[in-house]
């Protein structure tokens, strides 16, 4: 990333004069004197028409998943069925910087007896990407890995993560550690004495394991389920879920944790604010600057039936500010959120919206400053016919990329396939907020902005 190519236009005399940082393409606030303040990031510009990502379209592609790379590239994994002989089975594509594919799609799990589905991608620190998904085992479902190396090609054979195989484990979410390894959350059926609990198991550079499983959740009463990770900047991580009657109430709730780089972890800790009705399903990134983002939906609160919601934290592990409402529409339903770290510092929301395209469900996007203020949302899928989501398995996903774009998969209806894995790439738009005549204040995020000063005395 280069820094320091934003400019200063000015009308008037400057003072104190600045310009963003970076070419990242990021935000404004305006402190000035007219009337109107504004508070307005760069809004998410397409830099390329959706694409089908699957190439075998025989039945249908699902669960799909997307990470950045170290290389400036991308890779999608999703579930397709009836392709590896069986059940579903877990498929992945890569892609360059430019958005081109990188050779054809290619099969993940080497045990193709039942099914294999629901997948995971994280990037690594050595440039290569680790997946995980839900695999039959001899007591129901168990969570698998596969590590792949910078070139592509698999590190290794898939692996077992959950060492504990009574009853189902399942939901899994995995992420890349700063400075190599990585870790697996997973949700593991009667394992805590109750219904669900949550557990992880952490990996070092090489693959191998870093100690046994363990717990994560505290309050074992009921079900925790629907866990996310997200890497700090720091070696650690975050883990969010949702628990159930946890607060008292007959609902879900989102919960979180931390740990730092050598497995020490903070108490558990409430994220939403409101408890009424559901907050279920969270997802999470962690941010260049240090800390985390956590959204999750949310029944009624937002006037319409279901919207998304998130909660920013510092690297400290304090919340910023209050939850905030993430969608603008809130006309009937807004949920499944996916949440990415952009190279800039701040951080991009995707979710399904149900019937705000004009036909069924739709996958939207938005983008926010480091300091959370959000630019416009937009529709990410062009064909609108059909369905492009179809459950909580196969919703959207987001991964920023080292550029500052960002790429968003889904799947539903679209060119060459009525149900596959669809992709399609953004950046953020410059903006250009220009003073009034009189004594403005114009500050600068971490963008390539550039700040017009017109009249007056002017501060940059």
């Amino acid at each position: 990333m280069t820094r320091a190519t934003g400019s200063a236009i000015g009308g008037g005399p400057l003072s104190n004069g600045r310009d963003g940082l970076g070419d990242d393409h990021l935000a404004l606030r305006w402190l000035g004197d007219n009337p109107s303040p504004i508070a307005a990031p760069a809004d998410l510009t397409a830099l390329s028409n959706e694409t089908r990502v699957n190439t075998a379209t025989t039945l249908d592609q699902a669960d799909s998943a997307v990470t950045g790379l170290l290389n400036g590239g991308f890779v999608v994994v999703w579930a397709s069925n009836g392709q590896d002989g069986s059940s579903h089975g877990v498929y992945g594509q890569r892609y360059n910087a430019a958005g081109a594919a990188v050779g054809g799609e290619f099969p993940i799990n080497s045990t193709t007896a039942g099914s294999q589905a629901i997948p995971s991608v994280s990037a690594l620190d050595d440039g290569g990407f680790v997946v995980t998904w839900r695999g039959s085992d001899a007591d129901g479902f168990g969570v698998f890995g596969q590590r792949y190396a910078a070139n592509g090609a698999a590190a290794g054979g898939e692996f077992a993560v959950n060492q504990t195989t009574s009853q189902a484990q399942d939901g899994a979410s995995v992420t890349g550690l700063v400075g190599g390894g990585f870790v697996v959350v997973w949700e593991s059926f009667g394992q805590d004495g109750s219904d669900e609990g949550i557990y992880a198991r952490a990996y070092g550079a090489n693959g191998a394991p870093l100690g046994n499983e363990f717990r994560i959740n505290q309050t074992t009463v009921s079900a925790q389920a629907y866990p996310t990770v997200a890497a700090t900047a720091d070696g650690g991580f975050a883990v969010s879920w949702a628990s159930f009657h946890q607060d008292g109430s007959f609902t879900y709730n989102i919960y979180a944790r931390t740990y730092d780089a050598n497995l020490a972890a903070s108490a558990e800790f409430p994220v939403n604010t409101t408890t009424a009705g559901a907050q279920t399903i969270p997802a999470a990134a962690g941010l260049l600057g240090g800390g985390f983002v956590i959204a999750w939906y949310s029944t009624g609160q937002d006037g319409g039936t279901i919207g998304v919601y998130a909660q920013r934290y510092g690297a400290n592990g304090a919340p910023v500010g209050g939850e905030f409402l993430v969608n603008e529409t809130s006309a009937g339903d807004q949920l499944y959120p996916s949440v990415t770290a952009l190279a800039n510092g701040g951080f991009a929301i995707s979710w399904q919206s149900n019937g705000q395209d004009g036909a069924g469900a739709g996958t939207y996007a938005r983008a926010f400053t480091g300091d959370g203020l959000g630019g416009d949302e937009i529709l990410v899928n062009q064909t609108t016919a059909g369905e492009q989501a179809t459950s909580d398995f196969s919703h959207q996903s987001i991964a920023g990329l080292i550029d500052g774009s960002l790429v968003v998969t889904w799947e539903g209806n679209g060119p060459g396939d009525a149900d596959g894995i669809f992709q399609r790439r953004f950046d953020v738009e410059d903006v250009t907020i220009p003073g009034g005549a009189g004594a403005d204040s114009l500050v600068g995020g971490a963008g390539g902005e550039q700040l017009e000063g017109k009249g007056g005395a002017d501060t940059l």
